[in-house]
């Protein structure tokens, strides 16, 4: 409920003051200062400054979860993408039986975690209630209240794909791989999902940042085995691009492809301490 009042009162904001405003007033709220969106310096700015002076359309086919997988193909091959079990828009139309005993179903327009289902025992899983949150999910307008309109302009789907597990038989953890002009420079780290969430930032070298997300603390992580691999993988897939973030899974068998984002966190993630996220901005040229 809380967070329903909040989207209630931010579409208050964008609806009777307009789109610029409201990042600038959510831009303060979340970011400690009002973003210059025209002249930006900070990499949060440049975020918000790509949703105002660019054409995003070429993006909508790379943040659809479905469609991306053709890019991938295209350029990697088929073995970094996770298996596909189904594609449709109707939720009934899934063969439960066929599935495996585990799985992800998520749609293909969401983001920030919305519209996912970890299953890890189909037989004791709540179909119903994984229909009403998918169903839920298919008519959400994600990217609404972070201006990120091209995922507004993605037809919504229904995917489920193989439930993938590291080495010891957990949740994978999460590699984000921030690319500019086709290069790797920081890897965000987000592990223990099911225990208790981490959040690091690593370089290249895997060498730890003194920085990290403004509501995470800063903590080690052990380097995954495919780190060299992951980085070929992101700088392939961010070439001809001026900023993208590469998503990764590092698995026993080798390295699984997870999303692309280019306005993480709509620009609206404050980074501690502050003159990190100018520093990160003067990569983006």
């Amino acid at each position: 409920m809380k967070r329903e009042i909040k989207n209630f009162c931010w579409k208050l904001i964008k609806i009777s003051l307009g789109k610029r405003t409201y990042e600038s007033i959510r831009g303060y709220y979340n970011l400690g200062y009002i973003p210059n969106i025209d002249t930006p310096k900070s990499f949060n700015e440049k975020l918000i400054h790509r949703k105002f002076h660019e054409n995003l359309d070429y993006i909508v086919p790379l943040a659809d979860k479905y469609l991306v997988r053709e890019f991938i193909e295209k350029r990697l091959g088929e073995k970094y993408l996770p298996k596909l079990l189904f594609v449709g828009n109707d939720f009934d139309q899934i063969d439960w039986d066929a599935l495996p005993k585990e799985f992800v179903i998520k749609t293909n327009h969401g983001g920030g975690g919305e519209g996912i289902y970890l299953i890890k025992n189909k037989d004791s899983a709540d179909r119903e209630e994984i229909k009403t949150g998918i169903e839920k999910a298919l008519v959400g307008r994600f990217g609404y209240y972070t201006n990120e309109d091209w995922y507004l302009k993605i037809k919504p789907q229904i995917l489920i794909e193989e439930f993938m597990t590291d080495e010891n038989n957990a949740q994978p953890s999460d590699y984000k791989f921030f690319c500019f002009h086709g290069k790797c420079h920081y890897i965000q780290v987000n592990s223990g999902r099911e225990t208790e969430h981490k959040l690091s930032f690593y370089d290249k070298n895997w060498e730890l940042q003194a920085f990290s997300l403004k509501t995470y603390k800063i903590a080690e992580v052990e380097k995954p085995n495919h780190l060299k691999e992951m980085i070929e993988v992101a700088e392939k897939l961010s070439s001809g691009f001026d900023f993208v973030r590469v998503d990764l899974y590092s698995l026993p068998d080798g390295v699984r492809f997870g999303e692309m984002t280019f306005c993480p966190n709509g620009g609206f993630e404050a980074i501690s301490p502050r003159h990190y996220d100018y520093e990160m901005g003067k990569l983006w040229k």
